[in-house]
């Protein structure tokens, strides 16, 4: 099944969406849109047709962009200067901030509650459930090169499972976001202390905006980062993969377990 088609000249993202996912992520984009406009702290591709039977949403074209990702390591890769941290500290937080508003129950109680499937989770994170973006990476944010706006896309459970959810832990969230930006690129290779810096901002943006003891939440972070982090669980799904591959998982997985044990010391 192909993902996805462009047509530049009438501006649209046509995207093929797997049929156990289709109505949950057209309702999370449109619920999603409302939220945007209304907070002002991202923005949303708005849905121009939907078509259920053939599989696929047309989607606002987003122009002149980079994912997150391509943003990041453009302004990070060896060695960021002042301007370029300030830039990256402000989105972090900003996107903190974002994730927040996502996870706000009451901006969603309209929303249908598809859970993931009995016993995903150990009891440890049985509570504490909200709507989830579901694949919230870096590579799922855009950058609008003239304005520098985020674009928050793809509002569906990671394409790593074939079921759909939108309910769950608010660690899912933060761990994909936190697993995005710990993995391995040559030109940030030596950059764990930074990577800290733009974590925590993401992360203190976040949690000074929830009714949680601070500890409490680090602690479950911690756990869910260690346990639920994306490299574990693409490795639990992916068995064949090559040797390179092998070895950026590697690194990778290792930079954010020592991010995981040194969080209760970097959120202080």
């Amino acid at each position: 099944m192909k993902k996805f088609e462009i047509d530049p000249d009438r501006k649209i993202f046509r995207k093929y969406i797997p049929e156990a996912k289709f109505l949950n992520e057209v309702a999370m984009s449109q619920r999603a849109k409302l939220l945007s406009e209304s907070t002002k702290l991202f923005r949303v591709p708005a849905i121009l047709n939907i078509e259920k039977e053939q599989g696929f949403v047309d989607l606002e074209l987003i122009e002149n962009c980079k994912t997150f990702r391509q943003f990041y390591i453009s302004n990070a890769k060896f060695g960021a200067n002042k301007k370029q941290k300030d830039l990256l500290i402000s989105h972090f937080s900003q996107l903190g901030k974002s994730l927040w508003q996502i996870h706000q129950e009451d901006m969603n109680d309209d929303l249908q509650k598809t859970s993931f499937p009995e016993g995903f989770f150990d009891e440890r994170f049985a509570n504490d459930h909200v709507f989830i973006h579901g694949d919230f990476t870096m590579r799922n944010i855009l950058i609008d090169s003239e304005k520098n706006e985020p674009y928050i896309i793809d509002w569906s459970i990671s394409p790593l499972f074939d079921f759909s959810a939108n309910f769950g832990p608010r660690y899912w969230d933060l761990t994909f976001f936190i697993s995005s930006l710990f993995l391995f690129s040559p030109s940030t290779l030596f950059s764990y202390k930074s990577k800290t810096e733009y974590a925590k901002a993401f992360l203190t943006a976040y949690i000074v905006e929830i009714d949680v003891d601070k500890a409490v939440f680090v602690r479950k972070l911690q756990q869910f980062l260690m346990e639920y982090n994306y490299y574990k669980l693409y490795d639990s799904k992916l068995k064949q993969r090559s040797l390179i591959k092998k070895v950026i998982q590697s690194y990778s997985i290792k930079k954010l377990y020592r991010f995981a044990n040194d969080l209760d010391k970097i959120m202080t």
